[in-house]
């Protein structure tokens, strides 16, 4: 088996685990903890913030998985050595869902705060 070929079926593995993984964040199965899903002050302080960080993540991570493995086949089949453009993808990717989760997360804590604030003035 060629090393070109190796590379794919790595790559292609690494999309279903990204898959997988981001499954069961997707369909809001995995409840708060301090070891799987995206974890950050907001998403462990509200269940609610957790869940929707969570299911954008886990959505996220199922297309990014899915452009992973596709993309990895394609360029297998082109002749083009996956290496070097999968390896971008994978880290453009995921640099991507966790710099905007922690944005979404920001937002949904900071609306979350104001809305607890206004109504409960007493706790200004």
């Amino acid at each position: 088996m060629s090393n070109e070929t190796i590379s794919a079926a790595v790559f292609v593995a690494i999309g279903v685990v990204l898959i997988a993984l981001g499954q069961p964040l997707a369909t809001r199965k995995i409840a708060p903890n301090g070891v799987y899903g995206f974890r950050t002050t907001a998403t462990l302080r509200s269940e609610a913030i957790w869940y929707s960080v969570n299911e954008r993540a886990g959505k996220q991570f199922r297309v990014l998985g899915l452009l992973v493995a596709i993309l990895a086949l394609m360029l297998r089949v082109a002749g083009v050595h996956p290496n070097g453009p999968m390896s971008v993808l994978l880290i453009i990717g995921l640099i991507t869902i966790v710099l905007s989760n922690l944005s979404f997360a920001d937002k949904l804590w900071t609306a979350e705060r104001k809305a607890a604030r206004e109504e409960d003035p007493s706790s200004n």
